[in-house]
């Protein structure tokens, strides 16, 4: 059971840690520990830009690509699937590894804090035995990186270098999702920044007591001693580094707070809605309703727009300065088990690689299916931006979760009134 009394960690994160210039972006509070400086602090500080100008946001790289990249494979991914191109294409994968974690954080999109699963060796994992088949197959249908975003965490595994070596040496890109806690000493930091990959790190506040408390542990120092090493590498400046924070009732009030801290450092803001994956009054507790996310996602695109960067609120909007996602139709998931689906928090089965070759199941009438038609799945309909979604789109799934979930209803009988 963890105490909440602060300082936890004091002595291993002094002041004199952090570089200079993350020094001026955070301070420590004795009632919530280290934090992220609150938004209208940094916003005096800020230089402003002049006034009309306006510039595009960062992106992420081999990650979050420019939309008209993204549009581009979703049209020839259509065509394919009218019979109009040969294959399809896909920009990357994410691969389900059957990693531990070393944190339980309330709500987690994969279960590990209700549904652990056992840890397993990734060299004794079928992922590892078919890997060159996975990375070659991506490679023929245009891929250009591998994510690794869930089922724990990569670093608990001791083969994960050896892993991300291999993904390198096939010509891949890779992108970690990761708590940080393994990437506090700067010399396994730096091995991750020479050998190229684009680095996630998992925020759940910003504020330690409130991180610490959803994570299980004391780990939000841990998780900004990571950042500051990978900004002291040069990751921000070439793209490759991000922060994310999933919006949950009891941090959207600060979220600004990490938008404004990420334009500042140029780190890429991954503030993204909380995903409902269980139906228990907890975790709907924590999503916010649909007017929340509107207002939410229209505040955090006027602080953007503050500072000079182009923003705009769209339909399905899930995460900040994005549009609303389409994953499955320009990538595919392999779990652990040889499962290919679609997402890894939406899980359409397309095959599984005990059964059939990965090249034959994205050529399936199952993918072709799913590339034909916009299908909106519970985690891809947030902002709604004053339109209404007609209800014969909705998957039986996401309309269930409406049904049960009576924070929901006051979108729907909005939407029904407009329809």
């Amino acid at each position: 059971m963890l105490e909440w009394g602060y300082s936890p960690m004091i002595d291993i994160c002094k002041e004199s840690r952090w570089s200079a210039a993350l020094q001026r972006m955070i301070r420590y509070d004795s009632d919530v520990g280290w934090r992220i400086r609150p938004a209208c602090e940094l916003l005096d500080e800020a230089v402003l830009p002049r006034p009309g100008q306006q510039l595009d946001p960062i992106g992420l790289r081999d990650y979050f690509f420019p939309n008209e990249h993204v549009d581009k494979v979703c049209e020839h991914n259509r065509r394919w699937a009218q019979g109009l191109e040969e294959e399809p294409r896909f920009l990357f994968t994410y691969i389900n590894l059957p990693t531990g974690c070393n944190l339980s954080c309330a709500g987690c999109f994969q279960s590990q804090d209700k549904h652990p699963v056992p840890a397993r060796r990734i060299k004794n994992s079928l992922i590892w035995n078919r890997l060159d088949e996975i990375l070659g197959t991506l490679k023929h249908f245009g891929g250009q990186s591998v994510i690794y975003a869930g089922r724990g965490e990569l670093f608990t595994d001791p083969d994960a270098f050896e892993y991300i070596e291999r993904i390198r040496a096939a010509g891949l890109n890779m992108v970690i999702f990761t708590n940080g806690t393994f990437l506090m000493d700067i010399d396994m930091a730096r091995q991750l920044a020479d050998l190229d990959v684009s680095v996630i790190l998992s925020f759940r506040d910003t504020t330690a007591i409130g991180h610490d408390r959803t994570t299980g542990r004391h780990s939000f120092e841990q998780a900004l001693c990571a950042l500051d090493n990978f900004l002291q590498l040069g990751l921000a400046e070439k793209n490759r580094l991000a922060a994310e924070l999933p919006v949950t009732t009891e941090n959207s009030s600060r979220a600004a707070d990490m938008l404004v801290f990420c334009r500042q450092m140029n780190i890429f803001p991954l503030i993204e809605m909380y995903i409902v994956t269980a139906l228990s009054r907890r975790e709907l507790s924590l999503s916010l309703t649909f007017d929340e996310c509107d207002k939410f996602f229209l505040e955090l695109a006027r602080i953007d727009r503050s500072l000079g960067y182009r923003s705009n609120v769209c339909h399905g909007q899930r995460v900040v300065g994005q549009p609303m996602c389409l994953r499955p139709h320009y990538s595919f998931t392999v779990d652990m088990d040889g499962d290919v689906i679609d997402c890894p928090a939406h899980k359409v089965a397309f095959g599984r690689l005990t059964d059939n070759s990965l090249s034959n199941i994205l050529l399936s009438q199952r993918v072709r299916d799913l590339m034909g038609k916009c299908v909106y799945c519970p985690c891809s309909v947030f902002a709604s931006a004053g339109m209404p979604i007609k209800t014969s789109i909705l998957t039986s799934q996401f309309q269930e979760l409406v049904t049960r979930a009576g924070h929901l209803q006051p979108l729907s009988e909005r939407t029904l009134a407009a329809i």
